[in-house]
């Protein structure tokens, strides 16, 4: 069943990709996906590097160590935080939840 381009009738998530290329001209595919991909590690690698990550990270670790003193508990798990990329498969369920669900 093909979607009409101006239609009320809202896609589901799986017929998405379908719609989003009929009615803004974008095709979702291989190449956005590897594209994104390789900026989304670029990027994270980058801040992982970078002197505000580390400040961030001994500033979290010094709020652990000042609330373990005062109530004898540890405020974060015995992991230091960690920075993730999100998938590419988020990015098209966020543009979904912005052009067809809160539309």
């Amino acid at each position: 069943m093909a979607l009409p381009i101006l239609s009320n009738e809202k896609p589901s998530l799986d017929r998405y990709p379908l719609w989003l290329k009929r009615a803004m001209g974008v095709q979702l595919g291989r190449p956005d996906e590897n594209y994104y991909s390789l900026l989304s590690s670029k990027l994270l690698a980058d801040v992982k590097r970078s002197d505000v990550w580390n400040v961030i990270l001994d500033e979290v670790q010094n709020a652990n160590d000042k609330y373990s003193v005062n109530t004898g508990s540890s405020l974060i798990a015995n992991r230091r935080p960690e920075l993730l990329a999100k998938p590419y498969s988020s990015i098209v369920t966020k543009t979904y939840r912005r052009n067809i669900v809160t539309n």
